[in-house]
């Protein structure tokens, strides 16, 4: 019965998502209501709000679980990795998830996320709270330091500045998301995989 509440939670929750991605992209995000969603979406404004607080949080539905698979995931990842290759790991393994989840869905919605100034700022709200929620993954694992917090902020900083770039040249020039996340991934890794030599050469 739990599962089948899910599902029926889940198969709502898209057709929000569906009906608002429709009118965002023909009659614009200001123009378009709540209301107008709701009958797109041949659901009731009541069942809207039981999902969602405003019309910004439509297009953003599942980050707040994938936020949870990021901290899982890079948790169980530290235990084996170092830091910045765990990292790298949770992160492309939770982006990869929502794009393929409904990969037609995540591309409209990402594009959106860019182009559409009350998203974009909602956009650039999300990726403070992943960034914190790297920090705090890594800075509570068990190889952590005191002296570690400023590497897992660059951490943070660095794997979601990754995809930021990725998806601004994604949604202005129609690169691979994919692989030029993994790019800039790498990109930004060359200054970020040996932190331990860089502290003992500091030290001495």
């Amino acid at each position: 019965m739990a599962s089948l509440r899910a599902r029926k939670r889940d198969r709502s929750r898209d057709e929000f998502v569906r009906a608002a991605l429709d009118l965002f992209e023909s009659k614009g995000f200001a123009e378009t209501t709540i209301s107008e969603i709701a009958d797109r979406a041949v659901l009731s404004t009541s069942t809207f709000f039981r999902y969602f607080g405003t019309k910004e949080e439509v297009l953003f539905a599942r980050v707040p679980e994938l936020r949870e698979v990021l901290m899982a995931v890079l948790a169980s990842e530290l235990t084996e990795q170092p830091p910045w290759e765990a990292v790298k790991r949770s992160v492309r393994l939770t982006t990869r998830g929502f794009v393929e989840h409904d990969a037609t869905i995540a591309v409209r919605s990402l594009n959106l996320w860019v182009t559409e100034p009350a998203l974009r700022a909602r956009y650039l709200e999300v990726a403070d709270s992943w960034e914190r929620a790297i920090i705090e993954t890594v800075t509570a694992s068990d190889k952590a330091t005191a002296s570690d917090d400023a590497y897992a902020a660059a951490l943070a900083v660095a794997a979601v500045g990754a995809f930021r770039i990725a998806l601004e040249a994604f949604s202005t020039h129609g690169q691979d998301l994919a692989e030029h996340f993994d790019a800039m991934l790498e990109l930004m890794g060359h200054g970020l995989e040996t932190p331990s030599v860089k502290r003992t050469a500091k030290a001495a």
